[in-house]
């Protein structure tokens, strides 16, 4: 979905043109009629463009430029530890040597971040796809118990069971899980910007700071941020809108804290009352 809506934007533009074009509006004799055209040229509004905030690690700064930027030789800036972790691959096709590499890759790479990770427990297999829900519920219950902070979860690209191992293991279990697709590790060797992506992830997962902003925006200096979400309202009497909440509860505007994440709204217009209502009502600190 996001493939394909992530469009450039002149390619977009060309597109609406030539659907404009091949509806005709222009000669279309009813709209005449009544009076109205469509203009084929977009609206030209003033705009400018604003420089990337700078980003502070532990040991640098750096620029981001067009979206992206290079943290190689970048230390985040609060590091975590991981100690107990493990490998489980829904893949029976991916070879064990892949694993160790990638195992490897891991330790590796969080060290030149300013990671601690220690060496792995030997990874897992399961195969049976007609057990799977309940070998993975299994599994996680089993390394819950036993206290892993993280487990690596490889998914075959056929097959769709990342929402089954994301249910099982953050609504019925409760452990941290990072999910790969098998190609993301069949790339010999590894690339070391997959590591390093999988670990941006990773050290947020475990409570750490990638970076901060090196300055922090002046709209941010004397406020807290909350973000609200509803969903759309249906066409039903009575019916109810769940809105989730967000609130910033720290200067670098990395951390957050969620208190309030179903609210039920019974009638449209106290859409927003009622959600400023919740989180007045249960943040506290």
């Amino acid at each position: 979905m996001i493939t394909l809506t992530a469009t450039p934007p002149d390619d977009r533009r060309k597109r609406i043109v030539e659907q404009l074009q091949n509806a005709g509006y222009r000669d279309n004799p009813y709209l005449k009629e009544f009076g109205i055209s469509i203009s084929e040229d977009f609206e030209l509004v003033n705009a400018r463009v604003l420089d990337p905030p700078r980003l502070t690690y532990q040991n640098s700064e750096v620029m981001p430029n067009r979206g992206a930027w290079d943290i190689r030789s970048k230390k985040f800036l609060k590091p975590k530890t991981l100690k107990k972790w493990v490998v489980l691959s829904l893949d029976a096709d991916v070879f064990p040597q892949k694993i160790k590499d990638l195992e490897t890759e891991i330790m590796n790479s969080g060290r030149n971040l300013g990671m601690d990770i220690q060496k792995p427990d030997t990874f897992k297999f399961l195969k049976d796809t007609r057990t799977m829900t309940r070998d993975v519920q299994n599994y996680l219950k089993e390394k819950k118990e036993q206290q892993y902070e993280l487990i690596i979860v490889i998914l075959n690209d056929r097959t769709n069971f990342y929402g089954m191992v994301k249910q099982e293991a953050e609504l019925n279990v409760g452990c941290l899980t990072q999910c790969l697709l098998t190609k993301t590790i069949r790339r010999d060797p590894i690339p070391g910007s997959v590591v390093t992506n999988i670990l941006l992830k990773v050290n947020a997962k475990l409570n750490g700071t990638n970076h901060k902003l090196s300055q922090r925006p002046s709209f941010l200096k004397l406020r807290s941020c909350y973000g609200i979400s509803r969903s759309g309202f249906l066409p039903v009497q009575h019916s109810l809108s769940v809105a989730s909440s967000c609130y910033g509860n720290d200067r670098g505007t990395r951390r957050h804290i969620e208190k309030a994440p179903c609210i039920f709204l019974p009638e449209e217009q106290q859409a927003i009352q009622t959600g400023s209502h919740h989180i007045l009502q249960r943040w506290r600190f």
